[in-house]
């Protein structure tokens, strides 16, 4: 009897530990985890413009993938100040990165400004400039130190999934000149390159972004650009994966369908030859976003009162940058066909592009990527004869057919 009672109570044993081994075995089954390495320059390691350190991308990346229920290991030592390609080339070599690389699920770069922001020099008239023949070698060479660097993370870990992201493009102003634009477009188109036709590697768009002379909230690397890069991070993934991530703090939150009446209904009633104001074309986003949350910062213009209707939107539109701040806002001057494509195309995110598609645009023109953006995507024509004419006021009629396209565009997106 006794033996029989010991027999049953080690089969008792027996059968609760099999029984708690597959509940923990199930557990971590359901559990979902994912390694993240952080590779490149000062963007990986979320440096800010104004000298500060912020959380960057990679911690709203981690952020989201948390939000999911995902335990995320995040391997994030390896950022350096102003790395080159080649620099990274030479990391690649140590053994705890290739550890790290062993351990990953995903892995993240930023590579190449650096390399290309050794090659600027300042003429005597205080110009940017930068040799052509140079920077054609500097991208060749950006462009195999990459596709060098994911050989050798292939080979050490192939499932690892590659992203390599680009550099978010300023919309120079005025007291700029355009070559810092060129630059980084050239490196981002750089950059996709070298990622075509890889397994498991994909390349990251880059937003753009709009350099100020007086804010420094908006200095570049700033959290809100690392927030669209993320963004677009996650977009990517989603594509590759077949997810859908909990969306980031939105910056343009537009209306419901009686906000796009009420838009409608403004474009008819400016339905004329008659050149548009300033002020009337910010109108049209007052009734797209008709509930704009109190600005984090304040702005000053000389010809805007606080009290001025517009002064809550125009401080929450500069914030997001999708106008650009100076001393003057000028309400009642009539507004020109590129000055309206660029807020437009600014507060659409449409992505840059160098391929003017205009007569009388070229591409050094400090509107082109806006313009050709928004007509490859269908919301605006130029003229029978190629033209775009940029420095035309733009007339009601004119934005009413815009706004009517841009209504009809969102509409069907959804």
């Amino acid at each position: 009897m006794k033996r029989f009672q010991t027999l049953f109570f080690c089969g008792l044993v027996l059968l609760c530990y099999l029984v708690l081994s597959m509940y923990h075995h199930i557990q971590a089954e359901e559990e979902k985890s994912a390694g993240y390495l952080v590779l490149g320059d000062d963007w990986a390691r979320g440096l800010l413009g104004n000298g500060g350190m912020g959380e960057g991308y990679v911690g709203l990346i981690s952020q989201a993938f948390e939000r999911e229920g995902y335990h995320i290991y995040v391997d994030h030592p390896y950022p350096k100040p102003y790395l080159t390609s080649s620099e990274l080339l030479t990391q690649l070599e140590g053994k705890a990165v290739q550890q790290g690389i062993s351990l990953s699920d995903f892995i993240t770069i930023s590579i190449g400004l650096s390399d290309i922001q050794k090659l600027l020099t300042v003429e005597e008239d205080a110009s940017v400039g930068v040799r052509e023949n140079v920077l054609t070698k500097s991208l060749q060479k950006v462009e195999f130190n990459v596709n060098e660097s994911i050989d050798i993370i292939q080979k050490i870990q192939p499932q690892a999934e590659v992203y390599v992201f680009g550099y978010a493009t300023p919309d120079v102003p005025s007291f700029m000149k355009d070559i810092t634009k060129d630059l980084i477009l050239q490196l981002n188109k750089t950059l996709e390159k070298s990622t075509d036709g890889k397994n498991n590697v994909s390349y990251v768009k880059a937003p753009t972004y709009i350099p100020m002379e007086k804010s420094s909230v908006t200095l570049l690397p700033n959290e809100k650009i690392y927030n669209r890069m993320a963004k677009a991070f996650l977009q990517t993934y989603s594509e590759r994966h077949g997810l859908s991530f909990q969306s980031t703090d939105s910056e343009w939150k537009w209306g419901d369908e009686e906000s796009y009446e009420k838009v409608m209904k403004y474009a008819k009633s400016m339905h004329s030859l008659k050149a548009i104001t300033r002020e009337e074309a910010i109108y049209f986003f007052k009734y797209l976003a008709p509930h704009v949350e109190k600005p984090q910062f304040t702005y000053e213009w000389k010809d805007i009162q606080v009290s001025h209707e517009l002064y809550p939107l125009l401080v929450s539109m500069t914030d997001m940058q999708i106008i650009r701040k100076s001393d003057f806002f000028n309400p009642k001057q009539p507004i020109t066909r590129a000055e309206m494509v660029a807020i437009l195309a600014r507060a659409l995110d449409v992505p840059p592009t160098i391929s003017p598609l205009f007569t009388d645009i070229p591409s050094n023109h400090w509107a082109n990527h806006y313009i050709t953006g928004l007509a490859e995507i269908g919301i605006l024509n130029g003229y029978p004869d190629g033209s775009f004419r940029p420095d035309q006021e733009v007339s009601g009629t004119e934005l009413y057919r815009i706004w009517e396209r841009i209504v009809r565009e969102i509409n069907f997106s959804k």
